[in-house]
């Protein structure tokens, strides 16, 4: 019911996806189609999801791309489980590369459709859930976002990595902006290792496939021969370094915003049992 409602028939299907199966019906799709609307309602809703369908045009098609490349990502074991039940060789590195591209489809395609949403702003889509938290955040676009951690101006990335900007800002941030009051260039530091923190905390939740480009380059997710313990030890690591770095902007924001002018450093001026300090009366 979920295709049939998108497409009219298989082959108008396979336009969004020309290389699956030929073979493959409706039927067969229909649970990964399940998946894949759960995923697209997650972010822009039921509401807007059912609107698209039977009133827009420009955004039904990057919404029937999305569902698509989803539901291709989805069926690619299965296929390859038909195949192998065939004697026919499969491959796991052309699986994963599928996988990729399908996923990367996707992504563009969510981009794009989160991207009309925006610039058309009506009213089922601003009060999303996603989109009313970022009412209480200070990094409210895509674009800002980007400006401050280069994200491939990825749509969908911003609107996913929401929940997890207002918890780094909730935890880490909040008190900060009360303390800065009007000073801009101190919310600029802020926004930065806000974003920073964000980021971290993505990067220990999301699946690297989840990433942008720009990020998913500094692992080796393109090669041929994937190490998962590799790739998850570099995105720990990459995590931590974010999540340093912003700890160091904060303390240095610390400064600046105390009232005295303190020029050692709190966490390092503890007394040392060696230092052979002596106070007189």
């Amino acid at each position: 019911m979920i295709l049939e409602e998108l497409f009219s028939t298989m082959n108008a299907f396979r336009k969004y996806v020309p290389g699956i199966e030929s073979n493959v019906s409706f039927d067969e799709l229909s649970s990964s189609a399940g998946s894949a609307k759960k995923r697209v309602v997650n972010i822009i809703s039921l509401g807007v999801y059912n609107r698209i369908i039977k009133d827009e045009k420009e955004a039904l098609e990057s919404l029937k791309s999305a569902i698509a490349n989803y539901v291709a990502y989805k069926q690619v074991p299965f296929d390859a489980i038909k195949n192998r039940k065939a004697n026919i060789d499969v491959y796991k590195y052309e699986q994963e590369a599928l996988q990729r591209n399908y996923m990367e489809n996707y992504y563009n395609s969510m981009d794009t459709l989160i991207q009309e949403l925006n610039q058309e702003k009506a009213e089922d889509w601003t009060s999303t859930k996603y989109y009313k938290l970022l009412e209480e955040l200070p990094v409210q676009t895509t674009e800002d976002f980007d400006s401050l951690y280069p994200i491939d101006s990825s749509y969908l990335f911003f609107f996913r990595c929401i929940p997890l900007q207002k918890e780094a800002f909730d935890d880490h941030i909040k008190s900060y902006y009360n303390r800065a009051s009007e000073k801009e260039d101190i919310k600029d530091a802020l926004k930065r290792a806000l974003v920073k923190w964000t980021i971290s905390i993505a990067l220990l939740r999301f699946d690297i496939l989840e990433f942008p480009v720009t990020i998913r380059n500094l692992f080796s997710e393109s090669k041929a021969s994937r190490n998962g313990k590799d790739e998850e030890s570099r995105m720990l690591e990459l995590s931590s370094q974010l999540r340093n770095e912003a700890s160091d902007s904060l303390n240095a924001i610390d400064l600046l915003l105390s009232e005295k002018n303190i020029d050692i450093c709190t966490q390092t001026s503890f007394n040392e049992s060696d230092d052979k300090i002596i106070l007189l009366p």
